[in-house]
């Protein structure tokens, strides 16, 4: 299989190098090293953003947004940061830009584990039973607390958007 990899590998510099190098007609070659060049790209333009009368584009940080939710003619659910014109019923809701954040949990056993590192060289890859019983149980507490934390913020993101 080695052997494969190397020559398809040969073969492919070869066909890289080999119009640069190979005399064709009038003794010059395919391709000149000189004459390649990255193809003129034009800019992007990006569309204008303008905020709501009253807004600043700086935003404090952990500050909630407000948002306005309403149905349009069709029956689909509209979201804007202004409320909808012509007495259409909207509904106001605050999102808060932390809320998909997990903060992790804090851990009271690092000292234990650093002190053991020092006493005993350890493998490269630790293993699972170099956790204690009550290290293991307290990262399935926290796993937990992760898992209902996280279905929470579904069941509110479901509630949003509905």
């Amino acid at each position: 299989m080695r052997r494969i990899n190397r020559l398809l590998l040969l073969l492919l510099l070869f066909g890289a190098i080999f119009p640069f190098t190979f005399p064709w007609k009038e003794g010059r070659p395919m391709l000149d090293w000189r004459e390649l060049s990255l193809p003129e790209v034009a800019p992007i333009e990006l569309p204008e953003f303008n905020l709501p009368p009253g807004e600043s584009a700086e935003r404090q940080p952990h500050q909630p947004i407000t948002l306005y939710r309403w149905l349009d003619n069709s029956g689909g659910v509209q979201f804007g940061t202004t409320p909808p014109t012509d007495g259409i019923p909207y509904e106001t809701l605050e999102v808060h830009p932390d809320a998909n954040l997990i903060q992790p949990p804090v851990a009271t056993s690092l000292p234990q584990q650093s002190q053991r590192r020092e006493s005993s060289p350890s493998p490269s890859l630790t293993s699972p039973l170099s956790t204690s019983p009550q290290e293991a149980m307290q990262i399935m507490q926290d796993a937990r607390e992760i898992r209902e934390m996280s279905q929470e913020r579904l069941r509110q993101h479901e509630a949003l958007t509905q």
